[in-house]
C-alpha cells in the first residue's frame, strides 16, 4: 500500500463490515481501517472472542469471531433495532462496538447491521432467528433497556418476517388470553411478559394487574382500566390508550413512544424514565404524575393538566407541545438561573422544590399551592405574592421581599428560613390566637387580611400600608399604631381603641362596630371611608386552633 494517505468514500464505508460493525464517515484513512482494529476483543463471556485475521489477498484486516457453544448459520433473518437519538451521532467506533454488544446479546457470532434509515437510530440487523429472537424477547421482558447507555426504543421483527416456528401455537395462546381478560377481567392478574401486541383490549378490567414487561406495542387499549396496574418495562409503543385509566399505575421506564393517551388520566401515575418520544397526551390528566427523567421529545401536552406534576429531568424538544406554564416550569427546574423575571406568571399547583430561585422578581405572581420545599428564593421579590397553601419547608428566603404577599395556608418548618418579620406575620394568619402582644411590632405591608387579632395589643405597631381588610379587631388596642395608608375595609373594629393612632390615608368601610361619630373623627383625623358592599357574615369569624 503506498505511504500516501488513501481515502474511502461514505458510500464505501457504508458497504464495509469491520468487527461485524456498519462504519459511517465522511472519509477516513485507509490504513486505519484495519489498524483501528488490530487488537483483540474479548467480549465478557468465556465462550465468544473476536480476533483479527489477516487476508493475504487484499492486505486488509477482518474480524473473525470464533465460537464455541453457538454453530454459525446460513439461515438468516432481519430485525429493526431502534434507539433513541440520531444515526448522524454514530461514528465508525460506535458501530463497531455496538455490533459487537448485540453479538453478545444475541450469542449470534454472525449479526451484522445491514442498513440504516434517518432520523432516529434505525437498525436493520440480519442474523439467526434464534439470536434475532432473543433480542426481541430481552426488550419485552425489560431486561434490554439500553445498549452502550443509549435508550432502545424498539425491537421487532420486520412484517413478514417468522420469528420462531411455534408462531401459530403463540397466536393461539395470545387469542385465548385475550379472551379471558375481556370475559372474566384482569384485575390484579399477573400478566408480566405476557405478549399482548395489537390486540383489542379496549373497555378492559388491567386494574391492578401486573404487566411488567409486557409487549402491549400497537394494543387498543381505548378506555380501559389500568389504575394501580404495573407495567415497569411494558412495551406500550403504538398503544391507543385515549381515556384510559392509567391512575396510579408504575410506568417507570415504559417504553410509550407514539402512544395515543389523550384524555387519559394518567394522576399519581409514575412515569420516571418513561419513553414518551411522539406520544400524544393532549388533555390528558396528569395531576400528581412522576415524570422526573422522562422523555417527552415530540410528544404533544396540550391543554394536559401538569398541576402537582414532577418534571425535573424531562428531556423536551423543540417538537414538543406544552402548555406556556408547564414549559415555564420546565425551564425553572432544569435550566436554573439567577434573578429570573417572573412577575405575574401563573405558578399555581407547580413543583418547584428545591428550585434555583435567588433574585428572582416574582411580584405578583400566583403561586398558590406551590411546592417551594427546598427552593433557594433568597433576595426575591415575592412582593403581592399569591402564597397561600404553598409548601415552604426547608426554603430559604433570607432577604426576600414579601410584602404583601399572601401566606395563609401555607407550610413552614422549623428549616424554613425566613426574615423575623415575616415569620411573624406568617403565625398571625396560620396560628390564630387572641390578645396576642405586638407592641412595636413592625408589620408594615404586610397581609393579614381575615386576621384574627380579638384583643391584640398593638400599642406603637408598625402597621403603615398593611392589609387588614376584614380583620377581626375587635377589643384590639392600636393606641399609637402607624395606620398610614393602611386598609382595614370590612373590620370588625367593635370595641377597638384607636387613640392616637396615625390615620392619614387610611381606608375604611363596611366595617362593623363604628358609629356615626366615631366615624367623623376618623375621616378628620385623615381616614378614607368607601363605599361598602354590605356588612359581612358574622359566622365566617375563624375558629381558635
Amino acid at each position: 500500500m503506498s505511504e500516501d494517505t488513501k481515502k474511502v468514500s461514505k458510500n464505501d464505508l457504508r458497504n464495509s463490515q469491520l468487527g461485524g460493525g456498519l462504519v459511517d464517515a465522511d472519509t477516513v484513512k485507509a490504513e486505519r481501517i484495519g489498524g483501528d482494529i488490530h487488537n483483540n476483543v474479548v467480549l465478557n463471556q468465556p465462550s465468544i472472542y473476536i480476533t483479527d485475521q489477516c487476508d493475504s489477498q487484499t492486505n486488509n484486516k477482518k474480524a473473525q469471531v470464533s465460537v464455541t457453544p453457538e454453530e454459525k448459520t446460513t439461515n438468516k433473518a432481519k430485525l429493526e433495532f431502534v434507539l433513541t437519538g440520531s444515526i448522524d451521532e454514530f461514528d465508525k467506533s460506535k458501530l463497531k462496538a455496538l455490533t459487537a454488544h448485540l453479538r453478545k446479546l444475541s450469542r449470534d457470532v454472525e449479526l451484522t447491521i445491514i442498513d440504516t434509515e434517518e432520523g432516529s437510530i434505525k437498525l436493520i440487523l440480519e442474523g439467526s432467528p434464534e439470536g434475532l429472537k432473543r433480542l426481541e424477547e430481552l426488550f419485552k421482558s425489560g431486561e434490554l433497556t439500553e445498549v452502550l447507555g443509549i435508550p432502545v426504543e424498539d425491537v421487532r421483527f420486520p412484517s413478514g418476517e417468522t420469528s420462531s416456528k411455534d408462531e401459530e401455537a403463540k397466536i393461539a395462546e395470545k387469542s385465548r388470553l385475550v379472551e379471558e381478560i375481556l370475559t372474566q377481567g384482569a384485575e390484579g392478574r399477573n400478566l408480566s411478559g405476557a405478549n399482548l401486541s395489537g390486540v383489542d383490549l379496549s373497555d378492559a378490567n388491567l386494574s391492578g394487574a401486573d404487566l411488567r414487561g409486557a409487549n402491549l406495542s400497537d394494543a387498543n387499549l381505548s378506555d380501559a382500566d389500568l389504575s394501580r396496574a404495573i407495567l415497569s418495562r411494558a412495551n406500550l409503543s403504538d398503544a391507543i390508550l385515549s381515556r384510559a385509566n392509567l391512575s396510579d399505575a408504575i410506568l417507570g421506564r415504559a417504553n410509550l413512544s407514539r402512544a395515543n393517551l389523550s384524555d387519559a388520566n394518567l394522576s399519581g401515575a409514575n412515569l420516571s424514565d418513561a419513553n414518551l418520544i411522539n406520544a400524544s397526551l393532549i388533555d390528558a390528566n396528569l395531576i400528581d404524575a412522576n415524570l422526573s427523567d422522562a422523555n417527552l421529545s415530540g410528544a404533544n401536552l396540550s391543554r394536559a393538566n401538569l398541576s402537582d406534576a414532577y418534571l425535573r429531568g424531562v428531556k423536551i424538544s423543540s417538537a414538543t407541545q406544552l402548555d406556556d406554564k408547564w414549559h415555564l416550569v420546565w425551564k425553572i427546574l432544569n435550566q436554573p438561573t439567577q434573578y429570573r423575571d417572573l412577575s405575574g406568571v401563573n405558578l399555581s399547583r407547580a413543583i418547584l422544590s428545591d428550585a434555583y430561585l435567588i433574585g428572582a422578581n416574582l411580584n405578583d405572581a400566583n403561586l398558590s399551592g406551590a411546592n417551594l420545599s427546598g427552593a433557594d428564593l433568597s433576595g426575591a421579590d415575592l412582593s403581592g405574592a399569591d402564597l397561600s397553601s404553598a409548601y415552604l419547608s426547608d426554603a430559604y428566603l433570607i432577604g426576600a421581599n414579601l410584602s404583601g404577599a399572601d401566606l395563609s395556608g401555607a407550610k413552614i418548618n422549623e428549616a424554613t428560613q425566613l426574615d423575623d418579620k415575616w415569620r411573624l406575620v406568617w403565625k398571625i394568619l396560620n396560628q390564630p390566637t387572641q390578645y396576642r402582644d405586638l407592641r412595636g411590632a413592625d408589620l408594615r405591608d404586610a397581609y393579614l387580611r381575615d386576621a384574627y387579632l380579638r384583643g391584640a395589643d398593638l400599642r406603637d405597631a408598625y402597621l403603615r400600608g398593611a392589609d387588614l381588610s376584614r380583620a377581626y379587631l375587635i377589643d384590639a388596642n392600636l393606641i399609637g399604631a402607624d395606620l398610614i395608608g393602611a386598609d382595614l375595609r370590612g373590620a370588625d373594629l367593635s370595641g377597638v381603641n384607636l387613640i392616637s393612632a396615625n390615620l392619614i390615608g387610611t381606608r375604611f368601610g363596611g366595617n362593623l362596630g363604628t358609629s356615626e361619630d366615631m366615624k367623623l373623627d376618623l375621616i378628620r383625623r385623615g381616614a378614607i371611608f368607601e363605599d361598602s358592599p354590605g356588612d359581612r357574615d358574622r359566622s365566617s369569624v375563624p375558629s381558635l386552633g
